[in-house]
C-alpha cells in the first residue's frame, strides 16, 4: 500500500488551484509506478527528495515506493525523515506502518496504526487497513467491527450493488428473504461461501450474487436458494448484506469457531479431458505458482516457474499444472518436462474443482485456487510471503479456514528457496507413504 501525498494549499483556496511543480513532479513519478516501472519511480520519487528536502511527503512518497519496489530498509530510513519533518503525518505513519510489516514487527505496526489512528480517529480507510492488520494479528471481534469500515472508503472498488433495501444487521428474520452481495474477488467469494448456510438459519430465504465463474458452484452451497450472478436481475428479497460482513454480523469473535468442514463439491460428471490425465495408482501433485497479476501484491505472492522446477524428478510423483491459461500463453520453459498442463483444460472453476479432487496433493501460492481446494477439502500446500495477507494470520502453518490446508510461510522476505525445499521434503514423504 503506497500513501501519496500532494501539495496542500496554503494561500487561500481559490476555485481552481493551481498545481505547483511539486504536484507535477509526483504525477509524473506515481504514473512510472502505475505502470510498473519501479526502478524509475523509485529514482524519480528519490529525485523530488532532493529538490524539495524539506517536504515530509516527499520523503514520504519515496518511502512507498522504496517499500513496494523491494528495499524496506533504505524505506524505513526515509519514512523515519518523513515523520521527524511532519509527526503529525498520516500518510507517512501508514507508510512506516506497511515497512514495518516486511521486517515482522507486528506489535510496532499495530502501535503505529493506533498513532495514525489518535490523529485521524474517524478516517475509514485508516480504520479499514488497521482493521486488516487486528485480524492478522488474530483478534477478530474489533478486527470484523473495524472491517466494516471498508463500505465507507471512498476509492476502494468494491463490486457490491447500489441497492435501497435495508441491510441485515444480523438478527433472525422470520423466512425472509435475504440478498448476499458479492463485494471483491473470486477468492474472497470461495472463502467467504462458508457462512451462507448459517445466514439461512437465521433468515430463511438466501439469494447469492457472485462472481459468474462461481454460479455453477455455488447453486450446490447449503442453505442457497437462489444463485445470480453479476449483470443479472436481481430479485425481490426484504434484506441484504455485504458477503464479506457476514462474520461481524454472524458474531465470529474468535477464529478458531470457524466451521472448517469442506463446504464446496463439483458439479456433474467430471470431464473426460480431466479425469483421463491421472494416471490411477500414481500420487499426483498439483502445481499452481500464480495469481491475477493485476493483484497488488502478485508480485511477492507468486513464484517464478524455476522454483517449481526445483520440486521435480520424483520417478513416485506425477505432477500436475492447474495454472489456468487461454492456450495461447507458452508454458513455461523451466516446465516442460516432468509436467503435465492441464490448464488448458480449465475452463471454469467447476472444472478446477473436478481436477482438484483428483489430487493426492495441491501445492500452490496465495489465489483463488487455495480456497477452492481448502473449501473442497482437498489436501493443500499454500505458499504464504513473508508478510502475509491478512487471512493467513501469523505464527502458525495451519488455518481455521481450512482443515486440509497447511502453510508454507517465508521465513525472510522474498525467499522462497527454503520454502520449495520444505515443500520437496513433504512431497517425498507422502510418495513414500503411499508405496
Amino acid at each position: 500500500m503506497i500513501r501519496t501525498s500532494h501539495a496542500r494549499p496554503r494561500a487561500r483556496a481559490t476555485a481552481h488551484p493551481q498545481p505547483t511543480n511539486y504536484d507535477t513532479l509526483v504525477r509524473q513519478a506515481d504514473t512510472l509506478r502505475r505502470m510498473g516501472n519501479y526502478d524509475a519511480a523509485v529514482k524519480a520519487f528519490h529525485g523530488i527528495t532532493v529538490q524539495y528536502p524539506h517536504r515530509s511527503d516527499a520523503f514520504s512518497n519515496f518511502a512507498g515506493m522504496l517499500q513496494a519496489a523491494g528495499h524496506p530498509g533504505v524505506a524505513l530510513h526515509a519514512a523515519t525523515r518523513a515523520i521527524e519533518l511532519d509527526p503529525t503525518s498520516v500518510p507517512a505513519l501508514i507508510n512506516s506502518a506497511e515497512i514495518m510489516k516486511d521486517f515482522g514487527e507486528w506489535d510496532i505496526v499495530r502501535e503505529t496504526y493506533d498513532a495514525a489512528l489518535a490523529l485521524q480517529p474517524d478516517n475509514p480507510a485508516l480504520r479499514y487497513a488497521r482493521a486488516l492488520h487486528l485480524l492478522t494479528l488474530g483478534q477478530c471481534a474489533e478486527g470484523w467491527r473495524e472491517h466494516e469500515q471498508r463500505l465507507l472508503v471512498p476509492d476502494l472498488p468494491l463490486g457490491t450493488s447500489r441497492l435501497t433495501t435495508p441491510v441485515w444487521d444480523g438478527t433472525a428474520l422470520d423466512g425472509q428473504r435475504i440478498l448476499i452481495d458479492h463485494e471483491q474477488g473470486l477468492g474472497d467469494q470461495l472463502m467467504f461461501a462458508r457462512f451462507v448456510g448459517d445466514v439461512a438459519a437465521r433468515c430463511g430465504q438466501v439469494i447469492l450474487r457472485c462472481g459468474a465463474p462461481l454460479v455453477p458452484l455455488f447453486k450446490a452451497l447449503r442453505g442457497v436458494t437462489k444463485v445470480i450472478a453479476d449483470g443479472d436481475m436481481i430479485p425481490a428479497h426484504d434484506v441484504r448484506a455485504s458477503l464479506m460482513s457476514l462474520p461481524f454480523l454472524l458474531g465470529l469473535d474468535d477464529p478458531d469457531d470457524v466451521r472448517t468442514a469442506p463446504y464446496l463439491a463439483p458439479v456433474g460428471v467430471c470431464p473426460d479431458v480431466i479425469r483421463t490425465s491421472f494416471v490411477p495408482g500414481r500420487t499426483h501433485v498439483g502445481i499452481v505458482w500464480s495469481g491475477n497479476p493485476q493483484h497488488r501484491n502478485d508480485a511477492r505472492r507468486s513464484i517464478p516457474p524455476r522454483y517449481i522446477k526445483a520440486l521435480l524428478g520424483s520417478a513416485d510423483v506425477d505432477y500436475v499444472s492447474l495454472q489456468r491459461h487461454d492456450g495461447a500463453t507458452d508454458f513455461p520453459e523451466p516446465l516442460r518436462y516432468g509436467v503435465r498442463d492441464l490448464g488448458g483444460a480449465l475452463q471454469t472453476f467447476n472444472d478446477t474443482a473436478h481436477a482438484l479432487k483428483q489430487l493426492d496433493l495441491l501445492v500452490t501460492v496465495d489465489t483463488a485456487v487455495a480456497h477452492l481446494a481448502g473449501g473442497l477439502g482437498v489436501p493443500t500446500l499454500v505458499l504464504v510471503p513473508f508478510v502475509p495477507d491478512w487471512r493467513w494470520m501469523v505464527n502458525r502453518d495451519d488455518t481455521p479456514w481450512y482443515r486440509s490446508v497447511t502453510l508454507m510461510r517465508q521465513e525472510s522476505l522474498f525467499e522462497w528457496a527454503p520454502v520449495i525445499s520444505r515443500v520437496r521434503a513433504h512431497v517425498t514423504a507422502l510418495a513414500a507413504a503411499r508405496t
